[in-house]
Order: structure tokens, then sequence, then C-alpha cells
């Protein structure tokens, strides 16, 4: 299974997602509010799980294989990323909410979705520096490390009680967090994956 033929009914899952954070937030509705935050990110969490699966299940990689896996999940980052750039911005924008550090988070998080868009790009060329073996390894560390530097963001945002929080802030927590959940999986599912293409075909057979 590939992304592309995925990739429609993700944004109209985003817009969705969008329109019923701004809603819900706007009536004031908690609940709901968290429920429009874990959406998009578990449809996209579930995708990246789908389009891994003949990775991880395959005996042998073939040629090529790991860039594709890499490059796939990079683009479910970028739109995780740009879905929570564009919660936190219509949130604040839309609704009578307004918090002072919003627009520091979303052109935060819209700055590594672009980021992560132009590392898509750079690796269609196959003699990129950054589709060699090396490369591919030092990404997937990096993925493995995102999602460890998410999961401590998170419990911190729990304790600290900022998800009971009366404050304006408050839907913008429930974007973190769900964002921040479907960001662990994907990097997770795609650190996973990528040590599995790695391996050799012996132990890939045993």
């Amino acid at each position: 299974m590939t992304l592309q033929p995925l990739i429609p009914g993700l944004v109209v899952m985003m817009v969705a997602s969008i329109a019923a954070i701004v809603w819900a937030a706007g009536e004031g509705a908690r609940d709901l509010t968290f429920l429009g935050a874990i959406a998009f990110p578990s449809a996209a969490a579930l995708v990246c799980y789908l389009i891994n699966q003949p990775f991880r299940v395959r005996r042998r990689s073939l040629p090529g294989e790991a860039i594709d896996a890499s490059r796939r999940n990079a683009r479910l980052m970028a739109m995780l990323y740009a879905w929570g750039a564009a919660a936190i911005f219509a949130v604040y924008s839309l609704t009578q909410l307004w918090w002072w550090h919003c627009w520091q988070y979303g052109l935060g998080m819209a700055i590594i979705a672009c980021g992560l868009m132009g590392y898509v790009s750079l690796m269609n060329n196959a003699r990129s520096p950054l589709a060699q073996p090396r490369a591919l390894d030092l990404a997937a560390m990096l993925a493995l490390l995102q999602a460890v530097a998410i999961a401590g963001g998170l419990v911190f945002l729990i304790v600290s009680g900022k998800l009971a929080s009366s404050k304006p802030d408050w839907p913008a927590n429930y974007v973190f967090v769900g964002g921040g959940l479907g960001l662990i999986l994907v990097s997770s599912i795609s650190a996973f994956t990528h040590r599995k293409l790695r391996e050799p075909a012996a132990a890939r057979s045993a």
C-alpha cells in the first residue's frame, strides 16, 4: 500500500478535525475539542501503520525501499506538524479565545512541516546525500529521539495540570497532546520499519 492514494482522505480528515476543534473550542466544549484534536493524528497513525506493514513483514528488502519508507513517513510527520500549526492558528483567529504564544508555536510547527517536506523533496533524487544509507540511519535515529522528546513533553504537560487549566491555552494543549501522540506513533513506526529494512537478509528470514 502506498501513501499517495490516501493523501486526499487525510486532507479531508485534517480539515474536518480542525473545523471540529474550532467549533468546539468556541463553544467551550472541552470534551469535543479533545476528540477533534485526536481525530486526525489517529488517522495519520493508522495510515502510517498500514503503509509500513508490507515493509515490516517482507523477508527481504528491495532496492530503494528504505528511501520510500523514509519519505512516506516524513510526509506523514509533515502533515501532523502542518495540522498542528493550522489548528492553533485557526482556534486563535476564528474564536474569541486568545493566547499570546499561539503564533510562536504555530509558526514553529509550520517551519518544521516545511522542513520535512523539503527533506521529502530532496529524497526524490536517489543520489542525494540524504538518500544514502548512513543518512537514512541518522534520520531513523532522529525520529526515535523525536518520539522520546515528545513523550517527555507530554508527561510534563499532563503532570503540570495544564490539561485541566481554564486559561486560554487549553485548546492548544489539546492540540499538543493529539499531535504529540500521533508523532510518537509515526516516529516509532518509522524507526522500527527502517531497522527491519536494514537487517541482513539472513536475520530477516530467521
